[in-house]
């Protein structure tokens, strides 16, 4: 079966013969590439299946699937047409929670994906922003690892995600907005010996056990390149761990130290959670952003979560400016 698209039907021709049961069966394909499992999925015989396959190909005017013993995938055309059906019924569940919203009386339904360096202060900042304006709207918020957060975001189940600035190679169908920068600060447990001295040398902070980053974690590298630079061989490792609240309840627990971003470690220290050290790290993390899904049409009520969100990070900045930065070395 050849992949050519030099015959394929005009625009008007797909959008006639497409219907919402064929999106679902584009996205069930994606899923589980065996028309006998869509077809229990979407309760329908497999001949039936079969036939809502034949119709979409014939309205795209390419083959989407390749045949195998095994079941069916789908080629390059298959894989774009998957992935727009899945944004396809994400926003449709997103205009249906919106609708809810404001026949609930209220202005409209933003859904935001959380990184935890956003959660404990940009999130709760955003929100004071638009209750001190007037906004009745409601938020959904949803934490989570940024391939998942991402991956909801590309899918439509998103309107937007707060978080750290992903890798380069993962924003070829995002657009994103810095929002600050902050420092990485080294953190203990109120009670640590350490966590009341005014002066720490980094070797007395080596010989400490540490709560680390996981391996692939960037934030990992720039710990090794870090001790590598001061020639300390790298501390031992109590827990590897990205969870931010895992990591402080561990380290108020323990006699470990952990380092984490200076906003979020702010935020724990002033609940008297966790102590920030005078230790510096001469590197820096990208930048706290807001990140979307390029050229979409943007609803007024994500406009107004944008704008309290460039609020409340104009805030964190400033915040980051009058906390003094402990010193590098």
């Amino acid at each position: 079966m050849t992949t050519t698209a030099t015959g394929a039907w005009p625009s008007w021709n797909v959008r006639s013969r497409l219907r919402m049961r064929h999106f679902e069966m584009l996205v069930a394909l994606g899923e589980h590439a065996s028309i006998h499992k869509v077809s229990r999925e979407l309760n329908m015989s497999q001949p039936a299946a079969s036939k809502l396959l034949r119709e979409i190909e014939r309205a795209f005017g390419v083959p989407l699937f390749e045949r195998t013993r095994r079941g069916v995938a789908p080629n390059r055309y298959g894989e774009a047409v998957v992935e727009r059906a899945r944004v396809m019924l994400g926003i449709l569940d997103g205009t249906r929670d919106t609708l809810a919203a404001i026949a609930g009386g209220l202005e409209g339904a933003v859904n935001v994906g959380v990184y935890a360096v956003a959660a404990p202060v940009l999130l709760p900042r955003a929100l004071e922003v638009l209750r001190q304006r007037g906004w009745r709207g409601r938020v959904r918020a949803e934490e989570g690892s940024a391939e998942l957060l991402l991956g909801s975001l590309r899918r439509g189940a998103l309107d937007c995600v707060l978080g750290r600035l992903p890798e380069e190679g993962e924003l070829a169908d995002l657009s994103f907005e810095p929002l600050y920068e902050e420092p990485i600060v080294i953190a203990a447990g109120p009670d640590h010996p350490l966590a009341r001295r005014r002066r720490i040398d980094w070797a007395e902070a080596a010989a400490c056990e540490w709560i680390l980053p996981s391996p692939a974690a960037p934030l990992r590298r720039v710990l090794q390149a870090w001790f590598a630079r001061l020639g300390l061989a790298m501390p031992r490792c109590l827990l590897e761990s990205v969870s931010i609240p895992a990591n402080v309840t561990a380290v108020r627990e323990s006699q470990a130290l952990v380092v984490l971003p200076g906003g979020v470690a702010g935020h724990y220290s002033r609940l008297g959670l966790v102590r920030v050290l005078p230790l510096g790290i001469d590197s820096a993390l990208p930048p706290v952003a807001v990140i979307l899904r390029k050229g979409e049409q943007r609803t007024a009520a994500l406009e107004a979560f944008l704008e309290a969100v460039r609020k409340a990070a104009q805030g964190t900045a400033a915040a980051r400016g009058r906390t003094r930065r402990p010193p590098a070395i």
